[in-house]
């Protein structure tokens, strides 16, 4: 589960990203179903929700509409935390090494 401004989105078990209605509680797919089936980790930052998936790549979705986008190349294998603070995003790896991840 994640938050934009003041909605939730959810990644569900079947890996499809819904936006969850705060007022009402009704659900919006973005996207196709099952694209985010891979999903590892994620984080929202700058209104678009950057995910790590099981093929090591960091993808951007825009939460408009649920364009997504491969970000560089599948260097994430070892990401098991994402997450945002302020306006940058960092990982932590298996390891243990934090790193500052630069995106647009």
């Amino acid at each position: 589960m994640f938050t934009a401004g003041n909605l939730p989105y959810t990644i569900e078990r079947d890996g499809s990203l819904y936006r969850v209605s705060a007022k009402e509680g009704s659900w919006a797919r973005l996207g196709k179903a099952q694209d985010w089936k891979g999903t590892r980790v994620g984080a929202v930052l700058k209104g678009k929700l950057y995910t790590v998936e099981g093929n090591g790549c960091l993808y951007a979705t825009d939460l408009r509409n649920g364009q997504w986008k491969q970000i560089g190349k599948a260097e994430f294998g070892d990401t098991v935390g994402l997450f945002a603070a302020g306006r940058k995003m960092f990982t932590i790896e298996k390891d243990g090494s934090l790193y500052w991840v630069a995106v647009r």
